[in-house]
């Protein structure tokens, strides 16, 4: 996923906290940055394996935070939008995730 796409998809962060963020998460071997030579030039970030990993307890931790907060018209919408870009299954037999697009890219 490109870095516009993740700070569209994440309300109210900056540029410089996601990419702060971005830079630990390589740094922890959970995401892989890919130039992309085009024009404009541009990067796009996929999970590793370890990263891959993680899913099911991110998604479990999303879904605790959904369950434990104050339902407003905001937390609708985002809850919606994050909903909408999970992979569609976890497969943990083979640490794989599915969806209409290339998987790996988040």
């Amino acid at each position: 996923m490109r870095f516009g796409e993740l700070k569209k998809d994440l309300p109210g962060i900056t540029n410089t906290m996601l990419t702060n963020t971005l830079w630990g998460l390589e740094k922890d071997g959970l995401i892989v940055p890919e130039q992309l030579n085009e024009i404009p030039p541009h990067v796009e970030y996929s999970f590793l394996d370890m990263g891959r990993d993680l899913l099911p307890v991110f998604y479990s931790i999303m879904v605790w935070g959904f369950k434990h907060e104050k339902t407003s018209l905001i937390t609708i919408s985002v809850k919606r939008k994050m909903m909408e870009n999970l992979p569609k299954r976890i497969d943990l037999s083979n640490n794989r995730t599915t969806s209409g697009t290339n998987s790996d890219n988040f």
